[in-house]
């Protein structure tokens, strides 16, 4: 686990300046709309709460202690020999709960917990440092949509596009065979009520974003093209414009 220096690439007597200036660059490499590797999420999130606390000075100064493995304690006083404040520390010092080779009188920050942790195994979240087993890192909201949003955006996705199918397969039938060649006839209306299937339900979900949210939008979009053209839909034209039709569906809502 790296510290939250590591983690903006700053050396702990950093300026707030130059801690602002690191911040700056770490979350622009990291959001989730420009890096797409997998831990960016986890990574844009860590560097968030790294800076809520390195910018603040009090934080800091706390998490530096932390970070070094000692509660803060008043200077001993001058008549007290310096070995005795030697020996009072290695007395008090504990082994990690985690990698049972460090020595460190950190303990998990939660409430009960009685887990020692070292600098390498501890997980930084918003309420301080505390052990694996309770840090429990929540995912972004952005990219977990609830139970209730994914039916509700399955009911509304396979309702418009359910419309969008009959609605184009009416047009079509009294006017676009006249004015239309029917490569056109195909592939157009599929391409638009996938475009349309993927904007419901990206609106529906509060525009959220996950896998789950996108086999929604393609199994809607099949249903919709389906109900247009089930006898073409197997053609080389309709297949062109069924796959057309599932990836604008999916492309708005790919997390």
């Amino acid at each position: 686990m790296k510290t939250h220096y590591e983690l903006l690439g700053i050396e702990p007597t950093a300026s707030p300046e130059d801690i602002k200036a690191s911040y700056l660059r770490a979350i622009s490499f990291y959001h989730p709309d420009r890096n797409k590797s997998k831990d960016a999420i986890k990574m844009t999130q860590l560097i968030n709460e790294a800076y809520d606390v390195l910018k603040d000075p009090q934080k800091k100064k706390e998490y530096d202690s932390l970070l070094t493995g000692k509660r803060y304690q008043e200077p001993p006083q001058e008549t007290e020999p310096t070995t005795t404040v030697v020996k009072t520390n290695i007395e008090k010092s504990k082994i990690c709960s985690f990698c049972d080779k460090t020595s460190t009188d950190l303990q998990c920050s939660k409430t009960g917990c009685e887990n020692y942790i070292c600098p390498s195994c501890l997980e930084q979240t918003p309420v301080g440092a505390r052990c694996p087993d309770c840090a429990q890192m929540k995912k972004n909201p952005l990219y977990d949509p609830s139970n209730k949003e994914l039916v509700f955006s399955a009911f509304a996705g396979i309702l418009v596009s359910t419309l969008s199918g009959i609605i184009f397969s009416l047009i079509i039938n009294f006017t676009g065979k006249i004015i239309l060649p029917g490569f056109i006839i195909l592939l157009i209306p599929l391409a638009a009520i996938g475009y349309l299937t993927g904007i419901t339900i990206e609106r529906t979900s509060k525009f959220k974003k996950s896998t789950s949210l996108q086999i929604i939008a393609g199994i809607s979009t099949l249903v919709g093209s389906i109900i247009y053209s089930n006898v073409f839909l197997f053609s080389i034209p309709g297949l062109i414009g069924l796959i057309l039709g599932i990836y604008l569906a999916i492309y708005r809502i790919r997390p």
